[in-house]
């Protein structure tokens, strides 16, 4: 395939899933026919090993790259640097908790020619309940505010970077998947959807969303509904 790949990793606090993620990771890459790639780490301001474990990797092998956030500015803020600073002709959104099977990888890259935006959404029964009724509460009023109708908004990507890197991006909160989904979509980009399978998180604590972050992010859905009317 005459194509090149970023492997994007946003990574906080992660420093017992990070090194085994990234070499998962490589592995698989080394397995594909594609042009070249990279695996590009964005260590947002971790207060444990994470930053000097991928450090080291980098040392070891150059197409390991890692660029650090001083402090820590959220997840969303950390996918925009990564995208911004990726130079492939594609970039895939990939957690550094080990739910994601890598090898799936290759069903997105088969759908590269139907679409510049391609979007990963989860099989997955085992959610806790309360944690399924905010996600199709929030999921919910995002297809309705935007006429997205996608499955999901915040899982595993695949972004056409010259598509991403040509939107006029605002917000840096996780809102930003939506954002890039709906200017991508008012840029008449191709969005397309593939199902993946989600393993339980291999190590470490998640970050899991308060109710204060529940209340502040459909507050963001309707701001950003405001900033891009018309637009």
């Amino acid at each position: 395939m005459g194509t090149t790949l970023t492997i994007l990793i946003p990574a906080f606090n992660e420093e017992d899933n990070i090194e085994k993620e990234i070499y998962k990771v490589r592995d698989h890459l080394e397995t594909l026919d594609i042009l070249g790639w990279n695996v590009l780490v964005v260590n947002d301001g971790s207060k444990d090993r994470t930053r000097d474990i991928v450090a080291k990797i980098c040392e070891a092998d150059p197409r390991i790259k890692l660029i650090n956030h001083e402090i820590n500015q959220g997840v969303g803020a950390a996918v925009y640097t990564g995208l911004m600073n990726s130079t492939t002709d594609w970039t895939f959104l990939h957690p550094a908790d080990g739910q994601f099977n890598i090898k799936e990888l290759n069903n997105f890259l088969d759908k590269t020619s139907e679409a510049e935006i391609i979007v990963g959404y989860k099989q997955e029964g085992h959610k806790a309940i309360h944690r399924r009724i905010l996600t199709s509460i929030n999921l919910g009023l995002t297809n309705v505010l935007f006429r997205l109708y996608l499955r999901n908004v915040t899982w595993v990507t695949m972004y056409k970077v010259s598509c991403v890197q040509g939107l006029t991006l605002k917000m840096r909160s996780p809102i930003i998947f939506t954002e890039i989904l709906v200017r991508a979509k008012k840029a008449n980009a191709r969005i397309v959807e593939t199902s993946t399978s989600v393993w339980d998180r291999q190590g470490g604590k998640p970050t899991a969303a308060r109710l204060f972050q529940v209340i502040k992010s459909l507050f963001e859905l309707f701001k950003l509904r405001i900033i891009t009317w018309g637009k």
